[in-house]
């Protein structure tokens, strides 16, 4: 655990050794708390920060959430609410790196490299995949079942430019045609029964 008197040394300790967390008085001497605390959400987006604050104005506890603190407590408070927002910091960075090595771990597995292809059709198959996972463009992937439709698409997203986005597997067989229309393309208000609303395409 290291300490800082002012948000230059703060700045200082910050830049030679991240911490997982920080926590620090919107009350510093020479500068305001605020502009630390958007200068290190600038710069470590996953920095768990806990902000302690003399202010009873609910504007300022709005203001350093909106600015990115996972927590803010305020002055004077009993030691045992500082150690609970502490802990319950740990939980969420605890969990969040958990999320993270599970995800490098599945991304891992799902690459087109870990594809092994002996025929002709399939390297075929891989070579397009691969210039579909540098594009923006949606991909439709047609084939029998069992020929590994799934895999591919697992590996063009987590070769490809939305692989910090959620990957979903549907069967489509499960929907009926109109239905299946309306999850991918949407539809307008009122277009058929039981269209309440507007939806919007999917892909």
């Amino acid at each position: 655990m290291r300490s800082a008197k002012s948000a230059a040394e703060a700045r200082k300790a910050l830049r030679h050794e991240p911490p997982d967390l920080l926590l620090f008085d919107l009350g510093l001497p020479d500068e305001p708390g605020a502009a630390l605390l958007k200068d290190v959400r600038q710069t470590n987006s996953s920095l768990e920060v806990i902000v302690v604050t003399g202010s009873q104005d609910v504007s300022t506890a709005v203001q350093v959430m909106k600015l990115g603190a996972r927590d803010y407590i305020q002055k004077p408070f009993e030691k045992e609410d500082l150690l609970l927002c502490v802990q319950q910091a740990y939980e969420h960075w605890k969990l969040r790196n958990e999320v993270e090595r599970l995800r490098s771990e599945v991304s891992r597995s799902f690459h087109l490299e870990n594809i092994i292809a002996e025929s002709l059709g399939m390297q075929q198959v891989l070579a397009v995949a691969r210039k579909m996972a540098m594009s923006d463009a949606n991909v439709l992937i047609v084939g029998e079942s069992g020929t590994g439709k799934e895999l591919i698409a697992q590996a063009i997203h987590w070769d490809g430019m939305r692989r910090n986005g959620p990957f979903v597997a549907v069967n489509c067989a499960q929907f009926t045609g109109a239905l299946l229309e309306s999850e991918i393309f949407g539809h307008e208000k009122g277009a058929f029964t039981g269209a309440a609303e507007l939806r919007k395409r999917a892909i």
